[in-house]
């Protein structure tokens, strides 16, 4: 009896023991224990290490709320969204009512990997009815109207959040999200400086500077004045107004600075392709389904990528959809030191920026039997007022609709943001003239035939906010009636021929000397 009580005892201390040597070793931890220290690295920023010890504690104790909420929070800071939006769903479905997992739900909806934009407003909704008081919930809700085309709800709740949310960090972002909605008047000053940067002058310059125009549904533009004045104004085979200006000479290092004042009303619109608007033509659309200089879409490789693009799509809107969506997926934005075009950005997808966004989806829509254009003009920056350069996007055409904006540069990120709407930040001012072979907004030749004349030209603007502006009635009665031009003289030829009409009448002149002395020596 004494052996088997003796034997009993060291069976225990043998257990008890092993218990306090796996204790030490954390080995029989609780979930708190892992909690615990999953706390502490989040107050220490440490998320990765949070996650390590809360995965544990879950793992142990996998229906504990605040477990998954801590979870879910570390995985956030990690940038593991889908896990993080796992574990705070886990939370609602044991506690229905918690807005801090609702509102973080709402922002992973809203991220960039995720875009689910009605589920974003359903758990912002859900939050700020939880928690009136949340900034996040508010900021995201507003966010979630926004970005799924709900401008009036977006620009109510970002309203209420900067008069209810006084030093929120997320101030600074609502003040430029309600900047870019609101609806109102911009003066824009387009400057355009010409400079000869050669070691020669330059004669006989010319200068076509094309004139903003309006877009129809979203935004008015009206000239306002111009410096110095223009000598003619021009227009092209569709519409397109532009200035000329004719320089005599320049001198090396010599500038030239021609401002062009607008009067800019932007509507920020949503464009509810459901429901058409009857829209009849009122320009030809052939020219927006030919190739032009950039928009190669006669080539072999251009047709055959829409032809694989489009594959499966019934209509030109469900076509342009495909497209705009290959372009944001396939090219990645990278400064080019030149304009390149569409053909450029198809066989070099990692060297685009928003020129050859535009101009690749304005060719694979033009091979694919979509009329489409290239918009050019400026993107309006938070508490900027002078704008170093310009900015390219597109639109598209659809029966009974009219033209459509999108932008695929902005679309490569938020891809339902920029397909089929537009935001006040946005200023549209021309679409390329097929005059201009290939150069956007300006042309400029002259009549040297040197190489030393190193002739430039720069544009920026300038842009400021207004109430309201008068317009400039001499200049609307000029650009109701310009002169309809077919083409350009061809810029290479330009300085022959005005040394050819020079060594003509000289050659002339001489010959008639020559007979005038021969006269009066026969005398």
């Amino acid at each position: 009896m004494y052996d088997r009580v003796m034997r009993a005892c060291l069976i225990l201390a043998l257990l008890l023991f092993l218990c306090v040597q796996l204790s030490a070793q954390g080995m029989l931890q609780t979930p708190g224990d892992f909690y615990v220290r999953g706390i502490q690295k989040l107050t220490e920023k440490d998320y990765f290490g949070a996650v390590s010890e809360l995965k544990q504690a879950y793992e142990l104790d996998s229906t504990d709320a605040g477990i998954c909420r801590a979870l879910g929070f570390a995985l956030f800071h990690t940038d593991d969204l889908e896990s993080s939006a796992f574990y705070y769903e886990k939370v609602l479905s044991q506690v229905s009512d918690d807005w801090e997992s609702a509102a973080r739900l709402a922002v992973i909806c809203l991220s960039e990997e995720i875009q689910d934009y009605d589920k974003a407003i359903e758990y912002a909704q859900l939050a700020t009815q939880g928690n009136p008081s949340s900034d996040l919930a508010y900021y995201a809700l507003a966010s979630a109207y926004e970005r799924a085309g709900h401008l009036e709800e977006a620009e109510r709740y970002y309203r209420h959040f900067l008069n209810t949310f006084l030093d929120s960090e997320y101030s600074d972002e609502v003040a430029r999200a309600l900047k870019k909605l609101n609806k109102g008047a911009l003066i824009l000053t387009h400057n355009v400086v010409l400079e000869n940067k050669g070691s020669a002058p330059a004669n006989s310059i010319t200068a076509l500077i094309m004139i903003g125009r309006d877009f129809a549904e979203y935004q008015k533009t009206v000239l306002l004045s111009v410096k110095p004045g223009f000598d003619v104004v021009m227009s092209d085979s569709v519409g397109h107004k532009f200035a000329e200006y004719r320089f005599k000479k320049l001198d090396p290092g010599q500038k030239i600075e021609i401002t062009l004042n607008y009067l800019i009303e932007i509507t920020p619109t949503v464009y509810d392709i459901w429901s058409p608007a009857n829209v009849t033509p009122t320009v030809d659309l052939a020219p927006y389904l030919m190739a032009d200089t950039m928009i190669e879409s006669n080539s072999e490789a251009i047709i055959s990528e829409a032809n694989i693009v489009t594959t499966g799509a019934l209509d030109a809107y469900e076509k342009a959809r495909k497209i705009y969506d290959y372009v944001i997926n396939t090219l990645t934005y990278k400064v080019q030191p030149e304009s390149r075009g569409a053909e450029y950005a198809l066989a070099y997808p990692d060297e685009a920026d928003c020129t050859e966004f535009a101009a690749l989806f304005v060719a694979l829509c033009r091979a694919s039997a979509v009329p489409a254009r290239a918009v050019f003009g400026f993107i309006r920056l938070p508490d900027k007022e002078h704008l170093d350069s310009s900015h390219a996007w597109a639109e598209f055409y659809l029966d009974d609709f009219g033209w459509v904006p999108i932008d695929p540069t902005y679309g490569s990120r938020y891809s339902e943001e920029y397909f089929a709407r537009i935001d006040a930040d946005h200023i549209a001012l021309w679409s390329p003239s097929p005059l201009f072979q290939g150069r956007w907004s300006l042309i400029v030749f002259h009549s040297t035939r040197d190489s030393n004349v190193k002739l430039s030209a720069t544009e920026t603007a300038d842009i400021r906010k207004v109430n309201r502006a008068e317009p400039n009635l001499e200049l609307a009665k000029l650009l109701n009636f310009p002169k309809v031009v077919a083409e350009l003289p061809p810029l290479e030829k330009s300085g022959a021929r005005s040394v050819l009409l020079l060594s003509s009448a000289i050659i002339f002149f001489l010959v008639l000397v020559s007979l005038l002395a021969s006269r009066r020596f026969l005398r």
